[in-house]
């Protein structure tokens, strides 16, 4: 029998499935948002997991299970509920730190420009984010400035 989810449990799923936070104690978050992985969702990794040993800063690492450039972050299309969710936990958790630092490369390095530009005080470092210019991606591409 299909599981179905409720939005409320939908949204809470998806911020539990595609974040992970990491406190340090610290007036500056670091959110870090992860690339393309097929494997993503059997692996439950997360890119640049390393650092939460090798810095003092609070981290938010982000990953989208669908690999959709963070328009569907969680493991079902859901119309846009899981984005929004998503969208609102950043922003939110990013209101109460005097710094806010974004970094992604590739999938999550286009996905967090647009994420990020929800945070005025973020400063932004992308890695080769990944862009394209294929007319077919355009109307993707519209959906998400509508999400967003």
């Amino acid at each position: 029998m299909a599981k179905y989810l409720t939005a409320y449990d939908c949204e809470n799923h998806v911020i539990e499935r595609s974040t992970l936070f990491v406190s340090n104690n610290s007036n500056h978050l670091l959110i870090v948002f992860s690339s393309f992985d097929n494997f993503r969702l059997e692996t439950g990794t997360f890119d640049f997991i390393g650092l939460r040993k090798e810095t003092k800063v609070d981290i938010l690492f982000v990953r989208d299970l669908n690999n959709s450039w963070f328009f569907f972050p969680g493991e079902y299309v859901d119309g846009g509920r899981g984005h929004r969710a998503l969208l609102g936990y950043i922003t939110d958790l990013s209101k109460v730190y005097e710094n806010v630092s974004c970094i992604g490369s590739s999938m999550g390095g286009g996905g967090q420009r647009c994420i990020s530009e929800k945070i005025p005080k973020a400063k932004v470092f992308a890695l080769s984010p990944q862009i394209n210019i294929k007319t077919d991606f355009l109307q993707g591409w519209k959906i998400l400035k509508e999400l967003v």
